[in-house]
């Protein structure tokens, strides 16, 4: 039992990589006592520019809430660079789909009706997964001939084209050159003295460089600008995309709104049903500050309450 009166499990491995026995985990968080399963699941990544964090960064108070209305969260753990690159992460997306789908007796869901979401990086890996279920470059090969289907995608702030990322964030002023850190470097001393020796000693080596695009895809726009549509979401749009919601602040600095706003009409223009809610003053990460209390954390949770709501 958590402090939210329903069941949440922790630490539920979702997949194991064969390769080196990493077990990759999820949180589940389900109904509380007296509330009737809605059997709708949302799988929610979360963000850290694809280099950094993990479960459980401000995103309780929505959890919390949507478990009240009678549904399933699923909060998916997955790796980041350097340990692996995008084409990887969208795929432990899909591996976690895969695996609640197979379990969705064991948690009261409808595996017609899961939703895939998060924020920032999350939600960019979201989108991929949702909007190309089968794409090559973006599946595992033991899920080639599995459903991976998803019922609607939710967008916190996503990233939903990378090329117009890299010059939103002035990466081209960046060295294409720069050595990567030594990711394996011991603790400085100040760090073991502040979180510990079992502190993972990779995430100080992240910190400014945490969303680096040129190392994470393997070149710039213009070296490789095949690997920047193919992991942009807004290149993956087409009629048969799930419903979709997009919720962006207008003062993004991290992910620029040009790009939501264009996919927003061109999802419109597919006739794919779609609700974007441009939120004013907002900038990054708005739902994870205050959430209690922020407009703008608040109407993102009545967003996807209501968006869910759509779902059943």
């Amino acid at each position: 039992m958590d402090d939210y009166h329903g069941c949440r499990n922790r630490d539920v491995t979702y997949w194991t990589d064969p390769d080196t026995g990493r077990a990759l985990r999820c949180d589940v968080w389900r109904p509380p006592p007296g509330v009737e399963p809605s059997g709708l699941a949302f799988v929610y990544l979360g963000g850290g520019a694809w280099y950094l964090l993990d479960r459980d960064l401000g995103t309780g108070p929505t959890f919390r809430h949507l478990a009240a209305q009678g549904h399933v969260i699923v909060n998916v753990e997955y790796r980041t660079y350097p340990e692996t690159d995008i084409p990887g992460m969208v795929g432990e997306a899909k591996r976690a789909i895969a695996w609640l789908k197979s379990t969705a007796d064991e948690y009261d869901v409808d595996p017609d009706r899961i939703v895939i979401g998060g924020g920032s990086a999350g939600a960019h890996l979201a989108m991929l997964a949702g909007y190309a279920p089968q794409h090559p470059d973006l599946t595992p090969p033991e899920l080639s001939d599995s459903d991976l289907t998803v019922r609607g995608v939710v967008s916190l702030y996503g990233q939903v084209d990378l090329e117009a990322t890299y010059y939103h964030l002035g990466q081209q002023a960046l060295n294409p050159d720069d050595p990567e850190p030594d990711w394996d470097a011991p603790l400085p001393p100040w760090a073991r003295r502040v979180f510990g020796s079992d502190a993972t000693s990779g995430e100080f080596q992240k910190l400014t460089v945490a969303g680096r695009l040129d190392w994470l895809l393997g070149g710039t726009p213009e070296q490789v600008p095949d690997r920047y549509a193919i992991q942009s979401p807004v290149h993956h749009v087409d009629g048969d995309c799930p419903p979709t919601l997009l919720v962006h602040g207008e003062h993004d600095q991290m992910a620029p709104i040009s790009p939501v706003r264009r996919m927003w009409r061109h999802l419109e223009r597919s006739g794919v049903p779609v609700v974007a809610d441009f939120l004013p003053h907002a900038d990054h990460g708005f739902d994870l500050v205050l959430p209690a209390w922020s407009p703008s954390a608040r109407v993102a949770i009545y967003d996807i309450e209501r968006f869910l709501a759509i779902l059943e």
